[in-house]
């Protein structure tokens, strides 16, 4: 072989042995992460200590699921920080990466534009029932089985009741019948379930209405229905288990004719025990199980479940009860029949809806659900016809709502969005948001590409953050704590809202002389290099409304070394300048545009939303309302 004739001796003539050899291999590289890099970083074991560690610190289990999240949400957030996991992605992808080497990650972002959905994730689906209508109508010498214009306020107090335990925030799609004109003077309302009524036979062959039993004999059991009656004693296409069903029967002068009465009479043979066995036309016997359910005709009586207690209500209808079961037999138009009902199911049997809305418990009352950020559609019942005939809810929302979307948006333009709040069970609703493209609606992402630098020094890889802080505050106070310094007899100034973010007011019924700060989180910038400050706000009643007030009496501030307490740290005021201002004069929000935070680098800051009102001290009386909302602290995006 030729290699037999090299000189043994090369390596050791040529290479020192002991000599070190220094390979340098210094990287700067921009990378976009792919799909199957977030489920690297998930599963990595390094990342997963940092979870647990994260977790212990905070007591809690999120980043560690969020971590695991990952793989197939394919975004960072709040507790999956990319600052904490991209570094070792980096180390473990560019091991051989040399001192001085930097890496430009772009990845995933959570965004909080979409914090309304977060919202909208806990909504549940209710539908008026009929004793809400009624309850709706009390006291109105009328009544209907829909709401109008007369009684569409009551909505708000109805929902009060049905969700006692109702928490702040709380969100409820409220399904509802509603019609513009109202009812006619003394209408009322048809239930269209209830008790049954009780016809006795006469001499004469028909059989008449009766508020009590007259003992064994020939009747028939029939609920009203709209003017007219549906008897009880048959099933089903002739089945020997089921629901009860019947034809409409009319009753003048509440009185069945002969002829009418034929096939549906039933006859009660009394038991020992107060009770009546029931039999129909053809001689069974209806009867039910202990497992309650549907009803059951057999030729033999049966040992157990087919006597029956009829009690007389004070409407001249009866509880008409199973003594094995202790279910009632009740009409329900929703399945236009008898069936095996406990008391309490009757709560739910509703009219059918024609109208949707969006409420929300502000922790005291329900009113509209509104955003800032877009508008949220709630699905109205006829609009899930175009799913298929009898539709009513979104069974597949990934693809029934593009189809939605594409016949009522024909015309969409590329990059419009469309929020949307559905019905998925009878119970249940959900919340999405799509986005038009060029392949058509497609669901819109919940998160923006961001950038971050990853650097090694001294042998370490460390993360240079590009985004501090990113919150709307609509709805979440965003860790953002409040002290109050002077409260001159009031509860609070700074309260969280889910329409304007952080609202500060020192007014009730009159002005007071106040103090109250709302302080952010910590932000690390100790690798900081061009942080800025970005927020909008608005606020009104104040005496002049400049910026020189606004410094005096408002005001942003920084400080290094706070530690809980407003009073006991250092600030360092952020003068606004005049173009950062809202008018004074309405509810329009500002956006205040950078503010360079670079004299704080090299540690840990927080930022402070200082308020302040007074009543005539010192000649200036003044209670503004300030909101703040979208707080964002971040470096300069990197340019293309």
């Amino acid at each position: 072989m030729s290699l037999a004739s090299c000189n043994d001796d090369y390596f050791d003539k040529n290479f020192d042995e002991e000599a070190e050899y220094e390979v340098t291999d210094v990287v700067e590289m921009n990378y976009t992460l792919t799909t199957s890099d977030y489920s690297t970083i998930a599963t990595n074991s390094t990342n997963k200590a940092i979870a647990d560690s994260l977790d212990q610190l905070h007591d809690t289990t999120l980043y560690s699921q969020a971590l695991a999240a990952l793989t197939s949400l394919r975004y960072f957030g709040e507790y999956a920080p990319a600052d904490e996991y991209l570094p070792v992605f980096v180390q473990n992808k560019w091991p051989n990466a040399d001192n001085g080497s930097k890496f430009n990650i772009t990845y995933n972002l959570h965004q909080a534009d979409y914090v309304y959905v977060d919202q909208l994730a806990k909504m549940v689906s209710y539908t008026l029932t009929e004793d809400d209508y009624e309850s709706a109508w009390s006291g109105r010498g009328k009544s209907a089985a829909y709401l109008t214009p007369a009684t569409s306020s009551k909505l708000t107090a109805i929902l009060k009741t049905a969700y006692p335990e109702a928490a702040e925030g709380d969100i409820v799609m409220a399904n509802y019948a509603y019609e513009t004109a109202e009812p006619a003077a003394g209408a009322q309302m048809t239930k269209s379930y209830g008790n049954p009524y009780v016809f006795a036979e006469q001499a004469d062959g028909s059989y008449k209405k009766v508020t009590a039993l007259q003992g064994a004999g020939n009747y028939i059991i029939a609920a009203q229905v709209n003017g007219s009656y549906v008897p009880f004693g048959f099933l089903a296409s002739g089945s020997e288990s089921g629901y009860c069903v019947g034809s409409s029967l009319t009753a003048d002068d509440n009185t069945i004719g002969e002829d009418d009465a034929e096939i549906w009479i039933v006859s009660l043979e009394a038991a020992t025990d107060g009770t009546y066995y029931i039999k129909n036309i053809d001689d069974k016997y209806v009867s039910t199980q202990a497992s309650g359910g549907p009803f059951f005709l057999t030729a033999e009586k049966p040992e157990e479940g087919a006597t029956w207690q009829f009690e007389a209500q004070t409407d001249g209808s009866f509880n008409l009860t199973n003594p094995l079961t202790g279910l009632y037999a009740k009409y329900a138009n929703s399945y236009s029949s008898y069936g095996m009902y406990a008391e309490s199911r009757f709560a739910t049997v509703s009219v059918n809806a024609t109208n949707a809305a969006l409420y929300q418990y502000n922790g005291t009352a329900w009113s509209r659900f509104t955003v800032d950020e877009a508008t949220v559609y709630t699905f109205q019942p006829s609009d899930y016809s175009i799913f298929g005939s009898g539709a009513t809810y979104v069974s597949s929302p990934s693809t029934q709502l593009p189809v939605w979307l594409a016949s009522n948006y024909p015309y969409a333009e590329a990059g419009q969005r469309a929020a949307m709040a559905y019905k998925t069970s009878s119970s249940k609703a959900e919340a999405s948001v799509y986005e038009y493209t060029a392949e058509g609606w497609v669901p819109a992402t919940s998160y923006t590409p961001e950038t971050i630098v990853i650097s090694r020094d001294n042998g370490v890889f460390t993360a240079k953050l590009s985004v501090y802080y990113n919150k709307s505050l609509l709805g979440d106070p965003g860790d953002f704590t409040t002290q109050d310094i002077s409260l001159d007899g009031l509860n609070y100034v700074w309260s969280n809202t889910s329409n304007y973010g952080w609202k500060g007011s020192g007014y009730y019924q009159t002005n007071h002389t106040t103090e109250s700060w709302l302080v952010s989180p910590s932000m690390n910038f100790k690798k900081a290099d061009k942080p800025y400050l970005q927020f909008d706000h608005v606020f009104r009643y104040l005496a002049d409304g400049d910026a020189a007030e606004f410094n005096q009496r408002l005001g942003v501030f920084v400080s290094t070394d706070y530690a809980g307490d407003v009073t006991t740290c250092t600030w360092a005021q952020i003068p606004l300048t005049d173009d950062m201002m809202p008018s004074n004069q309405d509810w329009t929000f500002v956006t205040t545009g950078q503010i360079d935070l670079s004299a704080f680098i090299g540690g840990y800051c927080w930022i402070g939303f200082r308020y302040t009102s007074s009543n005539d001290v010192d000649g200036y009386t003044a209670s503004a309302t300030w909101e703040v909302k979208n707080v964002l602290v971040r470096e300069p995006e990197t340019e293309e």
